[in-house]
């Protein structure tokens, strides 16, 4: 069911799908992306590529597990994956292979299946010992990975869709919401959500550890054609009821920011919707 509108752009407005419990929401966003994936992946020419963005955290990695399931045999293994491109919404600035590392977590859900193991993964850099303070590496990384993004989109191949931003138009932005309405790592009150026109931004001060991090900046989120956000659990209701209020401060809850420009969908569990309206929740 429908919210208010995005009146500042003229956005589509979010829709809000709810799933009875973490288990069935993980299931059911694998669906919709592997079906998203295809649709993206028919509609436009080989070799145009498709972009998704993957989110880290506990329901983001069930969902990948559920994905890498489904990829394992069936149609979804036989998808084009080597056109299909792997970001990453934000990262803990942490050495390669830290378990608490994003793109640790969705590669040991998606690469159980080999037809995966085709995709373009694009990682978030990180830190070498001795070469430089963390916050001058960290400055670099996201340079880097902006160079990345630019490069992919200039790289549209024939059918491919422009981005905006300087990053590629991607097909599907997933994003988890934190208890106190942030996404990727762009928290309330920080000076990131003012960092417009910037791929990639470095927050060097995160209310949770480690506070070094790396993020898509708002624009580069809001380049995306469609923003899923996906969340569980009732310390998250709150923060769900914030992000879907109109006349809520993003500087409170940077959520309200994360908007599409085809179209916004919170995909939440009973848990985090029980603060919603019956206007605002169907199930």
């Amino acid at each position: 069911m429908s919210t208010a509108a995005d009146d500042a752009t003229g956005r589509p407005e979010p829709e809000v799908v709810v799933l009875d419990d973490a288990d069935a929401l993980a299931g059911h966003v694998a669906g919709l992306l592997l079906a998203q994936v295809a649709a993206s992946l028919d509609e436009r020419p080989a070799p145009a590529p498709v972009h998704v963005v993957l989110t880290g955290g506990r329901v983001g990695g069930k969902t990948l597990e559920a994905v890498a399931a489904a990829a394992a045999d069936g149609e979804a293994a036989g998808l084009d994956w080597g056109r299909v491109h792997l970001w990453f919404g934000d990262e803990r600035f942490l050495p390669s292979g830290d378990d608490e590392r994003n793109d640790v977590l969705a590669e040991g859900a998606l690469l159980t299946a080999p037809a995966l193991h085709g995709a373009r993964w694009h990682r978030f850099p990180a830190p070498v010992d001795g070469a430089g303070s963390p916050a001058d590496q960290a400055g670099q990384a996201a340079a880097r990975y902006a160079a990345d993004l630019s490069a992919a989109a200039d790289d549209l191949g024939e059918g491919g869709t422009t981005g905006t931003a300087g990053v590629p138009a991607f097909d599907v932005l997933m994003l988890g919401v934190g208890p106190d309405g942030h996404v990727a790592s762009l928290f309330p009150g920080s000076s990131t959500l003012g960092e417009r026109g910037v791929p990639v931004v470095v927050e060097t001060d995160a209310p949770k550890p480690p506070p070094l991090r790396l993020s898509l900046g708002v624009d580069a989120v809001r380049a995306a054609a469609r923003v899923w956000l996906v969340v569980a659990g009732d310390d998250k209701a709150q923060a769900v009821a914030r992000g879907l209020d109109p006349a809520e401060d993003a500087a409170r809850t940077p959520a309200v920011l994360a908007r599409g420009r085809l179209a916004t969908t919170w995909l939440v569990d009973r848990a985090a919707a029980s603060r919603l309206t019956g206007a605002s929740a169907e199930g």
